[in-house]
């Protein structure tokens, strides 16, 4: 079986330190071998079974285990909270949320501000009056809470900006306890069938193939096993090593519109101006001291898709005289930009609201058609070819990579999911989270043709040069991994960001955001930050081996894993 070991040190005067959970894993030696069972899947199904060597008994018993909880993580984890005994500084150049006050949860070890009054100049409080808490950020919500003790400024005499100098204890979680009640293996469904899947710490999952390391997913309902890349050297479970992917990529170039949520994004030569029309949104974190500048007018070229500001120009800080205006919120009156924006109020002197003016897609059709690889899908080929090609008749052509470009139902607010140009549109997000007073809807293994990445187009769109994507959203949500919660314990923690294939959103200020796994495990998003299609990430390769074209050895353990040839 699989087993979390939890280890600490006590002291004869009683101190205890901090808590550390490892995984490790207990095997009959090649209990698979010496049972003449040669099918990679049917073996992981029959040993996470209990050694059951009727593979449809075997089925039958995990299938009977149910439906896990996905609005836990797994282990399920109790924290509790760390403070730092000594200050540290920390520097920016925005306002943040500071409160009087927080709250912890023990389940998710996530720290919530309380008592604030919006975003504050950080030097406008005494400190010396009581405590305040804060993220450091635009965010109430973080895994880091910071108790702030005084504050110091420098200007930067060429551009005027103020930088903050935060002096600050820090907060943190430390674990105490968890339930591994719900590791293991567990059925499901997806487009091809029943589908058994890998929940938590579980540790019989290894694979070693073609001189790398890998964790397998689930055996897919065509009996393909889908695997993630692990590194050139077997890791445990809770082990953060940047070598366990093979590098780092953006998902898009681009984020100012719908497409660029794609695997594969629509035709350029398509697009068109557009705008968000009565739509607005706070653009925040502008300097307060900083000068821009703005014009009444632009003009737009069609060759880079980009604006530059054009008749009466002036710069200024931010304040209600610059309502009004176009800009791009440069310091450089020259310089032209992707996104304009048309200022319809000041709401703060470091925030203004604005409408957008961007060029991209005038429709659904063109949002969600294939004909542009992303970034990161031409970075997956090139690793392929170079890695995996001299092994590729032993990878399934058939089996599918799902960027799940369903569109959400749920309309709140400027959130109308039109799902193309600048129209603000929910996607994975309502899957994982309670949006508003909407329960999150849990994962899908399903997937519509159009986003069913492909070689093949028995199943699939056929768009795939090369068989390899990314893990899905949805696939980290089953495996134990959540929106708003630490988890450090699963095996698809790394200790650093990696993307998903899945859309998150195209958020209400107007960029393209993919879903994520952050550095402590967390699922989507960490500390109230958005992630961006062109912010580069770690990239964790997955394939699907044919098992009718392999061999294999061990017994999936980190110690013996499955040798496969």
């Amino acid at each position: 079986g699989d087993y979390l070991v939890t280890a600490y040190v006590e002291d004869n005067a009683g101190n205890i330190s901090e808590t550390e959970a490892k995984s490790t894993t207990i095997r009959y030696a090649a209990f698979c071998e010496h049972n003449d069972i040669t099918d990679l899947g049917d073996c992981i199904i029959a040993t996470e079974a209990g050694n059951e060597t009727d593979i449809e008994l075997a089925k039958s018993k995990i299938e009977a285990k149910g439906t896990p909880d996905f609005k836990t993580t797994s282990p399920s984890i109790v924290y509790s909270e760390v403070h730092s005994s000594t200050t540290s500084t920390q520097s920016h150049t925005h306002y943040d949320y500071i409160g009087t006050g927080y709250s912890f949860d023990a389940t998710t070890g996530m720290y919530t501000v309380k008592g604030h009054h919006g975003l504050q100049d950080p030097t406008t409080i005494d400190y010396s009056n009581g405590d305040y808490y804060t993220c450091l950020s635009t965010n109430t919500t973080c895994t880091t809470m910071y108790k702030i003790t005084g504050v110091a400024t420098s200007i930067d005499s060429s551009t005027g900006t103020v930088t903050y100098v935060m002096t600050k204890y820090n907060m943190t979680q430390s674990l105490v306890s968890y339930d591994t009640s719900e590791v293991g293996l567990y059925a499901g469904t997806d487009d091809d069938g029943m589908t058994y899947y890998y929940r938590g710490s579980v540790g019989g999952n290894y694979v070693k193939f073609n001189d790398k390391y890998w964790r397998i997913i689930r055996v897919n309902g065509d009996g393909t096993v889908r695997m993630i890349y692990d590194g050139t050297s077997a890791h445990a479970n809770g082990e953060s090593t940047t070598n366990r992917r093979v590098g780092t990529s953006k998902f898009n170039s681009y984020n100012r519109d719908n497409t660029y949520l794609g695997y594969m994004y629509g035709d350029t030569s398509k697009f068109e101006q557009t705008d968000s029309g009565s739509t607005t949104f706070n653009y925040t974190n502008l300097s307060s001291s900083r000068r821009y500048y703005f014009g009444t007018s632009y003009t737009f070229d069609e060759s880079t898709g980009k604006y530059t500001l054009s008749g009466t120009l002036h710069n200024g800080m931010i304040s209600n005289e610059q309502v009004g205006y176009y800009t791009c919120f440069y310091t450089s009156s020259t310089t032209s930009c992707p996104k304009l924006y048309y200022t319809t109020a000041c709401t703060s002197n470091s925030a203004m609201r604005v409408r957008v003016l961007s060029y991209g897609t005038t429709s659904l059709e063109d949002a969600v058609s294939n004909v542009n690889d992303s970034d990161m899908k031409t970075y997956l080929d090139n690793w392929y070819k170079e890695n995996m090609a001299d092994v590729g008749d032993k990878i399934s052509k058939e089996a599918i990579f799902c960027n799940n470009r369903d569109r959400s139902t749920y309309n709140y607010s400027t959130y109308n999911n039109m799902g193309y140009g600048l129209h603000p549109t929910m996607y994975g997000y309502v899957r994982f989270w309670d949006w508003q007073t909407q329960n999150r809807l849990g994962p899908t293994l399903t997937c519509e043709t159009n986003d069913s990445f492909s070689v093949s187009n028995t199943k699939g769109n056929g768009e795939l040069t090369y068989p390899v994507g990314l893990i899905t959203a949805d696939e980290v949500n089953m495996a134990g991994g959540m929106m708003g919660a630490v988890n450090r314990l699963y095996y698809l923690y790394s200790g650093h960001d990696y993307y998903t294939m899945s859309p998150r959103m195209f958020v209400s200020w107007m960029f393209a955001s993919e879903m994520i796994v952050y550095n402590n495990g967390q699922l989507g998003q960490k500390d109230g930050t958005t992630p961006n299609v062109t912010t580069s990430y770690g990239v964790r390769p997955v394939i699907n081996l044919d098992t009718s074209k392999i061999k294999f050895t061990g017994s999936g353990t980190m110690e013996d894993p499955f040798v496969v040839s």
